[in-house]
C-alpha cells in the first residue's frame, strides 16, 4: 500500500510540475505574438507613410486599401 501511495504521489507531483511548465510556456508564447503583433503593425504604419493607405504596398503587408474599405452607411 505504502509503494502504490508514494507512486502516485510522484505522479501527481509530475503532473503538477508539467502544468507549471505549460503556463509558463503559455505565457511566454502570448508575449512572443504580442511582440509580433505590435511589429507587424509598426511595418504597416511605415508602409502607409513611405507608400500611402492606397497603395498596392499597403495591401501586401495587410492593410486595407483606402479604395477597398467599406462606405459607411447613411444613418436614419
Amino acid at each position: 500500500m505504502t509503494a502504490h501511495v508514494t507512486t502516485a504521489q510522484t505522479s501527481v507531483d509530475k503532473v503538477d510540475d508539467l502544468r507549471q511548465q505549460l503556463d509558463k510556456a503559455i505565457i511566454e508564447k502570448k508575449a512572443n505574438i504580442k511582440v509580433l503583433q505590435n511589429d507587424a503593425k509598426n511595418i504597416r504604419t511605415g508602409v502607409k507613410a513611405l507608400f500611402g493607405d492606397d497603395s498596392a504596398e499597403y495591401k501586401m503587408v495587410g492593410g486595407t486599401r483606402l479604395s477597398e474599405r467599406k462606405k459607411p452607411s447613411a444613418k436614419a
